[in-house]
């Protein structure tokens, strides 16, 4: 018997196993007197965390889920037509979607990734006025919007070229507007 005594701390370590020695304040080999202290730091493992429901939270509240938890989100950003982008300020958005499911253990520190949502994709609708209808047509395909026609006899304007448009040019309209 050495007769030293071992005045034991945990603490967790993602490098040393739970239930190693993780240091000691006496270096290896060294001599101690009889009845001495040394201390030691043994692993208790890897510290874990709860992931939290990230889904549908304004990205801010996320972020603040994310710290008290200690881990990081990873995020990545789409449009989504289900989930809103959280008006009015833009770092409102919403996230719709996330790797690891709530509930789930994972190491402290690590990341989760989540999907935010920028809402709805929107367009800039152009001006049509003068375009031939063939030309509107093959463009509004492009943006994702629809139109409808009303046709006008003109002595000034060539047959099937846009003569005026009900939306003003510029304006922002989602996809699938009509």
């Amino acid at each position: 018997e050495s007769g030293v005594t071992l005045e034991e701390k945990k603490e967790y370590s993602s490098e040393v196993e739970e239930g190693c020695v993780i240091s000691q304040d006496i270096a290896k080999g060294m001599k101690v007197k009889r009845k001495a202290s040394v201390g030691i730091t043994v692993s208790k493992g890897k510290e874990m965390t709860v992931v939290p429901e990230f889904v549908g939270e304004i990205l801010d509240d996320a972020r603040a889920m994310a710290t008290e938890a200690g881990i990081e989100l990873e995020e990545t950003e789409e449009y989504s037509k289900d989930v809103a982008a959280g008006q009015p300020c833009a770092d409102r958005r919403d996230v719709g979607e996330q790797q690891d499911t709530q509930g789930t253990s994972i190491e402290k520190g690590s990341s989760v990734k989540v999907t935010v949502s920028l809402g709805e994709q929107t367009v800039k609708l152009p001006d049509f006025v003068g375009m031939t209808l063939n030309d509107a047509t093959i463009q509004c395909s492009t943006l994702g919007i629809t139109f409808s026609t009303l046709q006008e006899n003109s002595d000034t304007v060539d047959e099937n070229v846009i003569i005026r448009q009900s939306v003003k040019a510029g304006t922002e309209m989602t996809e699938d507007t009509q």
